[in-house]
């Protein structure tokens, strides 16, 4: 007999979003996938932030501040005012962690802090369970927010006006009495599943990333077809259960389908003939490429808290870039890099000696609009290299766009990231690094170096894997060249 649940936030919204990841999270000696650690960076700080608003704001409010349940519920019964950070409630098996409670005249207000800028459901939900549980616990009334962060501050100074960054937003309006049914009928199920001896048995869908990727994503795939039906690109609702009505999760066993797209019909055709498409006009478009021809990665941070002076929160920042260049078709290829994790802002600098290495001529190679889309955000910050700027933007030619209208091998198995494009390119998967070797493993570290949130004895062995990491992402823009090339 399994000894009785205790449920918790994470608990609650593993079931919610998938009984099979609750089963697991109590039941499976697995190590799944860890968060990245910048939120909670990010989160430690907000709070510090908003014990700093909530200081000022009520100062002139006689506040005292509560440690635990139990003053929390003497303090309730005694009409005092007061504040908490951080706050572990229990109610039966349930536990739950409060950002922030007050009560004040008579009536408590419970914020969750959040490093965001818009109010999603999933924020609604839980603000729902927080006032569920104090709803156990007392009956003051109590109203529900959020505090988010307003992404049109601009950070010009080091002191933060903490009113006019941190955004908060009434939520009781969305939270009602039938969504009380509805966690209290959530609870029960948790309960009962929490019994179960047995993983349940649970189709891969929409839900394994909602809200958010699940961390055991890629074990419940572990005995998929190699080329399963969710890899068929852009797929909409209905789409979706169109295909799986069919009761067919092999791509190659699937019929003969009039309502896909064309990209959608190439993906399922390369994979039952196992043979790469190529449209007749690959060698055309890529003969209008004019050299020399420069291959281009940026590296960002993002973040809402400040990082450099004239920014926003979420701003895309960035630090790093990596350019190789091919002087002519039969040319050595050159390899350049600007890097600054000093912790000051390298913005400047990285647009000035990117401007000079890249010249006036030659299209410079990108996979995905998101260079254009900084270099735009650029000329805002720099405005008297509007000229030049723009010189680079008109030059650029989107690889992935290309690769997408051109080309499909069944090693891409649905997704046109440069990771997976650059498996099946003759030069293998050069993504084999110890610690950096993905977009996000990139930004993490970057992070962390420029704000100084990593051991001294680490930075060495990071910065030289970033550094790595950000010629390997150029590198495979010119392998793939060379391959589409080799097959036009």
């Amino acid at each position: 007999m399994k000894s009785k649940i205790k449920i918790n936030k994470s608990k609650y919204f593993s079931f919610l979003q998938c009984t099979k990841k609750l089963y697991l999270d109590l039941n499976a000696d697995i190590n799944p996938w860890t968060n990245n650690p910048n939120r909670s960076l990010n989160k430690n700080i907000m709070m510090d932030y908003v014990k700093d608003y909530f200081v000022t704001k009520l100062g002139n409010i006689n506040l005292k501040q509560i440690f635990d349940k139990d003053e929390f519920l003497d303090n309730i019964n005694n009409n005092n005012n007061f504040i908490s950070f951080g706050l572990n409630l229990k109610s039966d098996d349930i536990s739950i962690k409060y950002d922030v409670i007050t009560k004040v005249d008579n009536m408590i207000n419970i914020y969750l802090v959040k490093s965001a800028i818009y109010t999603k459901s999933y924020y609604i939900k839980e603000l729902t369970l927080q006032k569920y549980v104090i709803s156990k616990l007392t009956d003051v009334p109590s109203i529900s927010n959020l505090i988010l962060i307003n992404n049109d501050y601009e950070f010009t100074k080091s002191d933060i006006n903490l009113d006019q960054y941190l955004n908060i937003v009434e939520c009781e309006s969305r939270i009602n009495n039938e969504d009380f049914f509805e966690v209290e009928n959530n609870l029960k199920n948790i309960r009962r599943e929490a019994t179960k001896i047995k993983i349940p048995e649970i189709e891969i869908g929409p839900h394994c990333k909602s809200p958010y990727q699940c961390n055991y994503f890629d074990y419940c795939r572990i005995n998929m077809p190699y080329y399963h039906v969710e890899q068929i690109p852009n797929q909409s609702k209905d789409q979706k259960q169109k295909i799986n009505a069919l009761g067919i999760k092999d791509i190659a066993k699937l019929p003969e389908i009039n309502w896909l797209s064309d990209i959608q019909n190439r993906t399922i055709s390369s994979v039952k003939h196992s043979k790469a498409y190529i449209k007749p006009t690959l060698g055309s478009s890529l003969a209008k490429l004019e050299f020399p021809l420069y291959f281009m990665d940026f590296e960002t941070i993002i973040s809402p808290l400040p990082v450099f002076q004239n920014s926003f929160p979420f701003q895309p920042l960035p630090c790093m870039w990596s350019l190789h260049k091919l002087g002519n078709k039969d040319g050595n290829l050159l390899y350049y890099n600007f890097y600054d994790f000093s912790g000051n802002d390298p913005r400047k600098d990285f647009i000035i000696k990117l401007i000079d290495i890249l010249g006036e001529s030659g299209d410079i190679l990108i996979y995905s609009d998101y260079e254009k889309r900084i270099l735009h955000q650029i000329i805002l910050s720099y405005p008297e290299l509007k000229k030049d700027i723009e010189n680079i933007i008109s030059r650029c030619v989107d690889m992935l766009k290309l690769v997408r209208e051109n080309y499909y091998h069944p090693g891409f198995r649905g997704s046109f990231s440069l990771k997976s494009v650059s498996k099946i390119l003759p030069e293998g998967d050069i993504y084999n690094s110890e610690y950096v070797n993905s977009g996000d493993d990139a930004s993490t570290v970057l992070m962390q170096l420029i704000t100084g949130k990593m051991k001294e004895d680490l930075i060495p062995i990071y910065e030289q894997e970033l550094i790595n990491y950000a010629e390997k992402d150029t590198l495979s823009l010119v392998n793939l060249y060379n391959h589409l090339i080799s097959v036009a």
